[in-house]
């Protein structure tokens, strides 16, 4: 069977109009921001003992806090916290022991859930 030239560029012609499926990987989806709750316990205002810190690049939702004194706890309820956004904490109690965590009923999706928890040890 012979071609002719028209036929050629016809078919040369169809293969590049041809939709094509590419087998690359797709573009990966972008990071989605989150938010990132710890507690700081130096460097602070004079006002102030501890805070809580949203390091990360979201704004936190409501979350919970709890601070043990010794053998006594406390619960607070934080209704959120911006992205670079820092709570000021005054304890009164200065007892011996002190261990604060945030976020301690894992509602909030964090970018580093191992740095939620800070115990300090006053020495008076």
């Amino acid at each position: 069977m012979r071609f002719t030239k028209s036929f050629a560029l016809l078919a040369v012609l169809a293969l590049c109009l041809t939709p094509f499926k590419s087998y690359a990987d797709p573009k990966s989806a972008p990071v989605e921001a989150y938010p990132n709750l710890t507690v700081q316990s130096g460097d602070l205002a004079p006002d102030a003992d501890l805070q809580i810190l949203n390091t990360g690049l979201a704004a936190a939702g409501q979350f919970h806090v709890t601070i043990k004194i010794n053998s006594a706890s406390y619960s607070i309820t934080v209704p959120g916290l911006a992205a670079g956004a820092a709570l000021p904490i005054h304890l009164s109690d200065k007892s011996s022991s002190i261990t604060v965590t945030v976020d301690d009923l894992d509602v909030v999706p964090e970018s580093n859930e191992d740095d939620n928890k800070v115990t300090l040890h006053v020495i008076s």
